[in-house]
């Protein structure tokens, strides 16, 4: 259990449920679109809420911004956004409950450099520690909490050239920061670790608690898959990501990172929050699966003839369509004609809990034959809560056991999307995109609809779409093609981590980027 802390009215950690956070994505200038924005949040259940902090000029509209708030019995703890610049952070921690700063530019800057000694790493930390104290000392005052967030997209130039553009390199620029806070004899502190791979972001938390456990702290985590994209698989990458950790028991407050207005984000945000528990599970190599006869698919899909299934963009992903005997009992382990070398492992109605501590003992014990896992799902309930039970329960089982084959009666859009999500089977594009903030100055959200619609046809390729310079050209960096914004309703295009041409008109994005796309294939 992590320790508890305090931001303004709330406490968070310890024993305290899961907490649910997001973001507005007006111009913080804009006071008054803000403030209801904000409203809108907390009136469907969302309890801290995060506002975009660029310069001095946003640290005065969040002074109005508190105030109008207070005015309209609206009590929220406001968190300030703050990614560039150690002053603003300094003021705005005056103003609000909590501030947050990121390891990967909140110092380290982009120096053009390829090569870093041990002497870069020590004048980068003690330049951070100077920087920081000013921070530390009005944070004291003013019982302000600190949250340490690191995503891949934006890991410093230093950190990628020691540690690679990993979830240890992202460990890593937290734990240089919080030794300086655990110095400075500062603790109100919460800690983030965010990728749009959710693989990536699971690997990266559960290490982060390694670490801690070692220097023998236990500060509360924040949980997101950020630039998740939007839609049903933006949805499901969130449910994996969060909600593998929720149920190992890690994390305290959460964010569903979509590309959508922010108020949609609170919904699932709700239906994954459910899930905290605290589920051991024993380290099995899932990459050794043992194949199903008559497979092509090391993880196969298996679904019943009595439920319709079509073609996900005209992928099949079935790989088998038996007859459905109809037995829902928990834990009936039988052999089925249809899998001669195979285990058929039903447990439908189970717990997620149960259900591992049967697949511990089942894979303890070697040699195993295949196991197949057959759990069926109440398809009367809102299609949200079930397509998110579904992802979180079967992306952990698959995620943690060489299971062989999932037999179920989920629609196969939504099973494509947890093997795409978990990367065991990839079959369509996949997209990331910003959930946008008030650094976006074009229509990310109508862009990102339209570049999805008019590449869903291509095949093993990685499409981004990001608002700003924050995160947009490190995430580039895990994507094969994308745009970033690049000021007001102008974007330029990537390939790869390079800027391609010159900015253009955001309306023009789809297009042109698949002309980059077309053209790059037709050279090849």
């Amino acid at each position: 259990m992590s320790k508890e802390i305090v931001i303004g009215n709330l406490r968070l950690g310890g024993s305290n449920h899961v907490r649910i956070q997001s973001m507005t994505n007006t111009p913080t200038d804009d006071v008054k679109a803000t403030v209801n924005q904000t409203i809108e949040l907390c009136d469907n259940g969302c309890e801290l809420v995060r506002i975009t902090t660029r310069n001095i000029r946003d640290v005065n509209c969040l002074s109005e911004i508190k105030e109008e708030l207070v005015r309209r019995n609206c009590l929220v703890p406001v968190i300030a956004d703050v990614h560039f610049n150690p002053k603003v952070a300094e003021l705005s921690a005056s103003v609000v409950e909590k501030v947050r700063i990121n390891p990967g530019n909140y110092i380290d800057k982009k120096s053009g450099k390829t090569t870093f000694t041990d002497e870069d790493t020590v004048n980068a930390i003690n330049a951070a520690k100077n920087n920081l104290i000013p921070l530390i000392n009005i944070c004291k005052k003013h019982d302000t909490a600190i949250r340490i967030g690191s995503n891949q997209g934006s890991l410093s130039d230093r950190i990628v050239f020691k540690y690679g553009d990993t979830a240890k390199g992202m460990v890593e620029a937290v734990m240089e920061f919080l030794q300086i806070f655990e110095e400075l004899d500062f603790h109100n502190i919460v800690i983030s670790l965010k990728s749009s791979n959710p693989m990536v972001m699971i690997e990266a938390n559960r290490l982060m608690v390694e670490r801690m456990n070692q220097i023998g702290v236990d500060y509360p985590l924040h949980l997101g898959v950020t630039e998740a994209g939007n839609g049903q698989e933006a949805r499901i990458k969130s449910a994996i990501g969060i909600g593998t950790l929720l149920c190992e028991g890690i994390g305290d407050t959460i964010r569903v990172s979509l590309s959508e207005p922010p108020v949609e984000e609170i919904l699932p945000a709700k239906e994954i929050a459910r899930y905290k528990n605290n589920i051991h599970v024993k380290k099995f190599d899932v990459s050794k699966r043992p194949i199903l006869q008559d497979s092509q698919h090391p993880l196969s899909v298996i679904v019943s003839d009595n439920i319709a299934q079509s073609s996900v963009d005209g992928y099949k992903l079935a790989d088998f369509i038996v007859k459905d005997v109809g037995s829902h009992n928990d834990f009936v382990l039988f052999n089925d004609n249809d899998f001669p070398n195979a285990k058929v492992m039903e447990v439908t109605g189970a717990s997620l809990k149960d259900i591992c501590e049967n697949l511990d003992n089942y894979f303890s014990e070697e040699p195993y034959r295949p196991l197949v896992i057959k759990k069926y799902y109440n398809r009367d309930i809102p299609y949200e809560r079930l397509m998110i039970e579904a992802a979180i329960e079967i992306g952990f089982i698959i995620n943690n056991y060489p299971v062989s084959g999932i037999w179920t009666n989920v629609r196969e859009s939504i099973l494509a999307d947890i093997l795409q999500a978990t990367r065991n089977r990839l079959s369509k594009p996949e997209f990331i995109s910003c959930p946008t903030c008030g650094r976006t100055e074009y229509d990310l959200i109508s862009v990102a609809d339209e570049v999805k619609r008019k590449t869903s046809h291509l095949k093993d390729i990685t499409i981004g779409v990001m608002g700003c310079v924050v995160n947009g050209p490190g995430e580039m960096r895990g994507a094969d093609y994308g745009v970033v914004g690049y000021g007001k309703n102008k974007v330029i295009l990537y390939r790869g981590s390079e800027a391609v041409g010159q900015p253009f008109p955001a309306s023009e994005a789809a297009d042109r980027l698949l002309e980059l796309i077309n053209n790059d294939k037709h050279i090849k």
